[in-house]
């Protein structure tokens, strides 16, 4: 390709020859956009030549960085332009193959948002070969963690983007191979399963796992979330029938030998698993099934279902009142005609508690699900299932540990706490953060130590345990010495006296530095669940609820905004009261209640 350059292509591009390079580099802007096979790019992008671009395209020290990055975008404009699937994703291995350094490039990344349907598809193929350590070419192949993290990463990204990947099936491909290899170890081949009916993988390390998982429910939720507006979304019922086929690979998983659990699972976990789906199947064989009742019940018996591979145990717990919830809800249907609140109405309260749970748990599919739910259920809601609401944002801290809110542990889940973009996620194995409304505030909530009151506090239980041994480590041979005998009345030197008045003094102040750390902890995240709790209720208005009802939210709001005037660290959750409270007035259409609890 360089046979009418005046020097041979090896001396173009050798280190230390800068003027050469520069010239070699032109010339190579030139002809990349003259390619239009895979064998023409890879005999024009040799290893010479790459070791070229490597040199200069992470320095703008050398003075060939614009030209290099050139080189770059004229390899982005070739790929965008090019209608062949099977060119685009052979620069990007061609490319991989050459160096792994190449996934850190704007313009590879550049070149993974440009491919179309058929180079996404074989992409993602390529993907999956990296992340279980299988050869992209007979003599290359990667076995680092941190690149099958990046392979992980790209996969959720193709997931999530409906204009790279619109086969269903690609899709529900690349989900049942991140679930595969996010809860089970593949033992042996088995034909009829797919992703487990070739060479057995290596087992993958717990980091790599963990990433492996964060990103298989990251793609979950991101599924049926639009970019914008204008942009493309699969509809509420593909969202289904995907998770019900995923479900289903689940469930084969677990009843196959070819496969075991990384971790133990309860054993009824199988049976639960079996009722959910079939009560989901019965779901969509009614006619009925496309109703948002049904879309409703469906997606929280799919959810849950899956989380019984992650957090079994809650998931067991919340599916034993979301059957009973389904069943009263059936019957509430058939009875239509009574209209009046009861036992056929209860369901809604108990549902309502349920997706107020779900809020304060750090998984963002968990509390997307939650919202999605709320609005779909929308219409049955009714005054004593918003008042659940309206009274976790009257809680106070007050409450303590016994009030009505618990809270999981901040560090669980973390990694899906800042894996998760709705509209981009970037494909060099960092994530970008969400632009939820859960971190509102979390930087701005403070206490004043000096305001802890460390007396007697009648609502407070004090470990009489826990406060003797403190002071006995502060008295040191002293407590040992009044254990031998209570009663000694030899005195003590001043001396030693100023000595235990010192030690007991900062015993004390440890203690108490221990408890005010832990009432700010617990007011940091009752205001992210009041926050959180918010979203609900914004989910709420938007679905223009009946006009008794959004009377009934006005007050509340105001409360809220007030106390984020007076209060600094409740500034946030002010705001977003003030925007609820934008919404209700912005309404020019609302339902008529038809119940008579508003």
């Amino acid at each position: 390709m360089f046979y009418f350059f005046p020097v041979s292509p090896a001396e173009l591009f050798q280190p230390e020859k800068r003027k050469l390079n520069y010239l070699g580099l032109f010339y190579l802007k030139s002809v990349i956009p003259a390619i239009t096979t895979t064998t023409q790019f890879v005999e024009v992008f040799s290893h010479g030549v790459s070791q070229c671009v490597l040199r200069n395209l992470f320095s703008k020290h050398g003075g060939l960085w614009e030209i290099t990055k050139s080189v770059g975008d004229s390899i982005v404009t070739l790929a965008a332009t090019s209608q062949d699937g099977h060119l685009q994703s052979a620069i990007l291995r061609h490319l991989l193959c050459l160096s792994i350094r190449y996934a850190q490039a704007q313009f590879f990344l550049a070149i993974i948002k440009k491919l179309n349907p058929e180079g996404a598809s074989m992409f993602s193929c390529d993907l999956m070969k990296l992340l279980i350590g299988e050869k992209l070419r007979k003599d290359v192949s990667f076995t680092q963690d941190s690149i099958r993290k990046w392979a992980a990463l790209q996969l959720r990204f193709l997931v999530s983007k409906p204009a790279l990947v619109v086969d269903n099936n690609q899709l529900l491909s690349i989900l049942q191979f991140l679930c595969l290899h996010s809860f089970f170890t593949v033992n042996s081949s088995a034909d009829q399963l797919k992703h487990v009916n070739g060479p057995v993988p290596q087992p993958l390390l717990d980091p790599v796992r963990i990433c492996v998982q964060d990103c298989f429910f990251g793609a979950i939720n991101n599924l049926n979330i639009p970019v914008s507006e204008k942009s493309q979304r699969r509809d509420l019922s593909t969202y289904l029938q995907v998770l019900y086929k995923l479900t289903r690979y689940a469930q084969s998983l677990l009843a196959a030998d070819a496969v075991s659990t990384v971790k133990e699972l309860p054993e009824q976990v199988v049976e639960e698993l079996e009722m959910a789906l079939d009560t989901v199947q019965k779901i969509q064989a009614k006619k009925t099934s496309s109703t948002p009742d049904s879309q409703a019940f469906q997606m929280l018996y799919l959810h849950l279902s899956l989380q019984l591979l992650a957090e079994p145990k809650d998931a067991l717990e919340i599916l034993k009142d979301l059957h009973i919830c389904f069943e009263k809800s059936q019957k509430k249907v058939k009875k239509s005609s009574k209209n009046k609140e009861g036992d056929d109405l209860a369901w809604i309260e108990v549902l309502t508690e349920l997706l107020i749970s779900m809020m304060s748990q750090e998984s963002r599919l968990t509390r997307s699900v939650s919202r999605i739910v709320f609005r779909l259920l929308s219409q049955h809601v009714t005054k004593n299932a918003l008042d659940l609401i309206i009274n976790v944002l009257h809680t106070t801290d007050d409450e303590g540990e016994e009030g009505p809110i618990t809270f999981e542990d901040e560090d669980a889940d973390s990694n899906e706490e800042d894996d998760d973009k709705q509209d981009d996620t970037t494909v060099n194995g960092n994530h970008d953060k969400n632009g939820n409304h859960d971190n509102h505030g979390d930087d701005d909530v403070s206490e004043d130590d000096d305001d802890v009151d460390m007396g007697d506090d009648s609502g407070e239980d004090v470990d009489v345990d826990h406060l003797r041994q403190t002071v006995k480590a502060a008295l040191g041979p002293a407590a040992a010495e009044s254990d031998k005998d209570e009663e000694s009345d030899e005195e003590m030197g001043d001396e030693e006296m100023f000595r235990i008045d010192d030690t007991l003094s900062e015993a004390f102040k440890s203690m108490q530095r221990g408890k005010t750390k832990e009432m700010k902890k617990r007011k940091q995240q009752l205001l992210k669940f009041k926050l959180r709790t918010v979203d609900l209720v914004e989910t709420f208005v938007k679905s223009q609820p009946p006009a008794g009802l959004l009377v009934h939210l006005v007050g509340p709001m105001l409360d809220l905004m007030e106390s984020g005037y007076r209060h600094k660290e409740e500034s946030s959750l002010g705001k977003r009261a003030a925007t609820v409270l934008h919404h209700i007035l912005k309404l020019r259409k609302v339902r008529p209640h038809l119940g008579g609890n508003a």
